[in-house]
């Protein structure tokens, strides 16, 4: 067994360090003077034991393990201590920790009674009323702010201003009886199995009907056309094999002018058909051989060509287009734009409260028109696209279910549009293509019509787009075949006679609607004196802001990356047609017409020349200093 010393305990100095961390901190002593000035603080027992360390250092003796015995002195001011009242007078001077944390939490006392007192002051002077706002519903936002016309109660024309027929619709069986047995005689003659069955008496022609014996080619009656038209003594006549929809040819012969009588607008616009009728956009077109009375819905066109000669009727058929939808349709609902390069025949309309802008009489302005009815389509579009509908007719729906306004249909009528489409050149062209593609949905529709209609300007793309069409009379075979594809309208009788055709359905011939101009100027008169005329847009507005976006435009020209190299290929070779420079450089048709322009506006080409390529104006070196300097 090993005897083992026991361990004598040994007192620990003093200055031995502590068995657990005390936190300290090192102060600045104040004077003594100003610690008696400054009003203690009373720090109770609880709030010494949160912070977790006493006052007194000898209170951590008996955990040091150190026997002290205090001095008399300390001794009285421990009995001192005892007594509740003596406790508040206790010197801190050693405990500035306790001192400074009752000051930091005065502090802030102190400061949040301040932003309070000073947030009711506020309030008090300027009161703030939070209101809850109610949902808002999905505000369309177009591609730039857009006028619209200002509402107010929309006063209709009177119906009486239009003339009623009291003209008699009979007519002569004597002379129908006897053009019967020239027509059968004729057939018997040409070994045709064929005879007269009936007559209808239209308002400009008489129709005999012919029933073809079986086995009968109908197609053989057309050979006895001259025969008939020299016998029957008549100008000309207009054979139908057959008449569509009926198992008969027909023979239509023109009736003497003492025979014929006018189909009146105010006839027309007065019938339960117009009045109860369920299309957008219904207009009233005329009355077949039968005295059935013909309307069209524009919706359903989109789109219209009307075409003939002076005193055919076609200058009449715009006139009744735009006074049918006057009579129907409020400005709200219906916006026109009138074209019209001889000012006399749309230019009565100037001042009527559907006009979105003055009528366009100037070629200067046409470009522009054609311009802003481009963006309002595109507009339209945005909208359709931030309701989520196709079409003008849903869109309307939509709106209207939601307690806001319609959006207008925008009628556009422009005469003699051949001219100028062919002054403005193939940026107008391009437009009106573009228009008539895209507009049907928008409620964008037009109507062109023309004395002559041309090859240059009616293409096949127009020709797809403008289904409906109003064949007036016109002077030859080939004008004829521009209108309809065929024969038919150089045999009509003018003055309001007239081939329909319509939705995709066949040529109708109709007595189109008359409308006189002392009944236009009534009807003109009384809406400028009822309604006032607040146009979007006005001319020099126009000319403005499409100048504006023409000179953007064309910069878009330089900002191409081949601008440079095609350039000097136009130059080196005196190249001015858009058809080489696509071939050579595999370009699109509107990217080479964006560098055109742009060297157009540097001076380097010439001006577009319809049917021509453009002139180069400068050499390789005066090319080069214009692109340094510019």
């Amino acid at each position: 067994m090993f005897n083992r010393k026991k361990k004598e305990k040994t007192v620990q100095p003093e200055n031995r360090k502590r068995e657990h961390y005390i936190p300290s901190i090192t102060r600045e002593e104040k004077p003594k003077e100003e610690i008696k000035e400054e009003k203690k603080p009373v720090v109770s027992d609880g709030f010494r034991e949160t912070v977790g360390y006493h006052r007194d250092p000898s209170y951590y003796d008996p955990i040091r393990g150190k026997k002290t015995t205090p001095k008399k002195e300390e001794v009285k001011e421990e009995i001192k201590i005892e007594e509740p009242v003596v406790e508040e007078q206790v010197s801190y001077d050693e405990f500035d920790l306790d001192t400074e944390l009752a000051q930091q939490q005065e502090e802030k006392e102190e400061e949040i009674v301040e932003e309070e007192v000073v947030e009711e002051k506020y309030y008090e002077e300027r009161p703030v009323i939070i209101e809850e706002k109610p949902k808002e519903e999905p505000k369309v936002v177009p591609s730039k702010p857009v006028k619209t016309k200002k509402r107010y109660k929309y006063t209709p024309p009177k119906l009486e201003f239009l003339n009623r027929d009291t003209q008699s619709k009979a007519g002569n069986d004597e002379l129908a009886r006897r053009q019967c047995e020239i027509i059968n005689r004729v057939l018997k003659e040409a070994n045709i199995g064929a005879e007269v069955v009936k007559y209808i008496f239209g308002p400009t022609v008489t129709q005999f009907l012919i029933k073809i014996n079986p086995g009968v080619n109908v197609k053989v009656i057309n050979s006895c056309e001259s025969n008939l038209t020299m016998y029957l003594e008549v100008e000309r006549i207009r054979i139908q094999t057959p008449i569509p929809g009926k198992s008969f040819a027909g023979i239509e012969v023109p009736r003497t002018p003492d025979q014929r009588h006018n189909v009146l607008l105010g006839e027309m616009l007065a019938s339960k058909e117009f009045r109860e009728s369920k299309m957008y956009l219904p207009i009233a077109v005329g009355q077949d051989n039968y005295g059935t009375n013909v309307y069209a819905d524009i919706t359903e066109m989109p789109h219209a060509l009307v075409a003939g000669t002076t005193k055919s009727g076609k200058s009449v058929c715009l006139n009744v287009i735009i006074l049918s939808l006057l009579y129907r349709f409020s400005p709200d609902e219906l916006q026109l734009i009138l074209i019209d390069p001889k000012r006399i025949e749309l230019g009565l309309y100037e001042g009527i409260p559907h006009l979105i802008m003055p009528t366009i009489t100037d070629p200067e302005f046409f470009p522009y028109c054609l311009t802003w009815i481009v963006e309002e389509m595109e507009r339209r579009y945005l909208i359709f696209e931030e309701y989520g509908d196709h079409n003008i007719q849903d869109l309307n729906k939509t709106l209207e279910q939601m307690g806001k306004p319609k959006v207008p249909y925008l009628v556009v009528v422009m005469d003699e549009f051949s001219d100028w489409i062919i002054e403005a050149g193939a940026d107008a062209e391009n437009k009106l293509q573009k228009i008539a593609q895209k507009a049907r949905a928008a409620g964008i529709h037009i109507i062109l019509a023309a004395q002559r209609p041309s090859k240059d300007v009616i293409k096949g793309s127009i020709k797809a787009n403008f289904d409906t069409r109003f064949a007036f009379k016109v002077s030859s075979f080939d004008d004829a075949r521009v209108i309809l594809g065929g024969s038919g309208a150089e045999n009509l009788e003018g003055r309001g006679d007239m081939l329909f055709r319509y939705a995709g359905q066949s040529d109708k011939r109709l007595q189109g609607t008359f409308v006189s101009g002392g009944e236009i100027k009534r009807v003109i008169n009384y809406l400028k004196e009822h309604n006032p005329v607040d146009y979007l847009v006005t001319k020099e507005e126009l000319q403005q802001s499409t100048t504006a976006r023409k000179v953007e435009v064309k910069g878009q020209g330089r900002l191409d990356p081949s601008f440079e190299e095609v350039a000097y290929y136009i130059v080196r070779n005196k190249v001015g047609s858009n058809n080489q420079i696509m071939q050579q450089f595999g370009m699109g048709f509107n990217r080479v017409t964006d560098i055109f322009n742009a060297l157009e506006e540097l001076g380097v080409v010439s001006k577009v020349i319809k049917g021509k390529p453009r002139e180069v104006l400068v050499d390789e070196y005066q090319l080069t200093e214009i692109l340094e300097n510019s």
